[in-house]
């Protein structure tokens, strides 16, 4: 079993500079009047909302499956292994970005970095690309329940 978790920093650090910044001029924002009072718990709740979706990305491999869950799991994926035809170690290009991406290469889970491994498919010719901080440690955990 490999299990390892990445932790989204660049997100958890823009969402607490917004949160602060909100509440440093609250004051000021409420004095406008109720639009300005809104707006602000408007990006305070937005920024909670948004950084316990996408706070950290857990990566779970077993001898059946992967398990891929951003945040407190709402968004959440479970790849077969017996599907999978090979896996390779990538770099993802930084116009890839964070999150979950469709990319020329097919669909992408990552929190940060650039590192990922690709997943070819034994039913079809669509990718899949999971963003981790060791790509070779993740490569050979899938390969190794491959064989079972």
């Amino acid at each position: 079993m490999y299990t390892k978790t990445q932790y989204g920093k660049l997100v958890i650090i823009i969402t607490l500079v917004f949160t602060i910044v909100t509440f440093l001029f609250f004051d000021e924002l409420k004095q406008s009047g109720p639009l300005g009072e809104i707006s602000s718990l408007s990006v305070v709740i937005f920024s909670a909302i948004l950084t316990s979706l996408f706070y950290r990305l857990k990566v779970e491999v077993n001898s059946n499956e992967i398990v891929l869950s951003f945040g407190i799991g709402v968004f959440k994926k479970r790849i077969d292994i017996s599907e999978i035809n090979s896996v390779e170690t990538v770099t993802n290009k930084f116009l890839y970005g964070w999150g979950i991406r469709l990319t020329p290469n097919g669909w992408l889970w990552n929190i940060a970095g650039y590192d990922a491994v690709e997943l070819s498919f034994k039913s079809s010719t669509k990718k899949f690309r999971i963003g981790c901080e060791n790509s070779d440690e993740l490569k050979a955990a899938i390969e190794s329940n491959m064989q079972k």
